[in-house]
């Protein structure tokens, strides 16, 4: 049986928030309780997989969904992204996001771990 659009959404829900709470887990260095650590993601879902194993994403690649999942990064700030790397023809390293409204040293610092550019991907931008 296939899986209902309405199940599907509430699918990437849950996982959305139990890589909210593995995040926060890793970043006051508790180990993962097992059960999290195994979260169920689907496999349509690469930017979950790659956040919950610790690993980062391709920023130049990210859908406005895939950068709320983001610590801190509502609709309005994702949208923003997509606007400065649309204005810049992709963005050539992680850092460019501090001329993004809303982005400060602090916000940075905390996003970063998350994303990352590759040079040779600047052709790649989707929106």
């Amino acid at each position: 049986m296939q899986a209902t659009p309405s199940q599907s959404a509430a699918g990437l829900i849950v996982a959305a928030l139990a890589l909210c709470a593995l995040a926060q887990l890793r970043m006051a260095s508790h180990p993962a309780p097992a059960e999290l650590a195994r979260a169920p993601i689907p496999a349509s879902a690469p930017v979950l997989r790659a956040l919950r194993d610790g690993e980062s994403f391709e920023l130049n690649r990210a859908t406005q969904q895939d950068l709320q999942l983001l610590p801190g990064v509502g609709p309005k700030l994702a949208e923003r992204i997509l606007q400065e790397r649309a204005r810049r023809g992709g963005f050539r390293r992680v850092e460019e996001l501090l001329e993004v409204q809303g982005v400060g040293p602090a916000k940075l610092e905390r996003l970063a771990r998350f994303v990352r550019v590759e040079a040779t991907d600047r052709t790649a931008v989707r929106r």
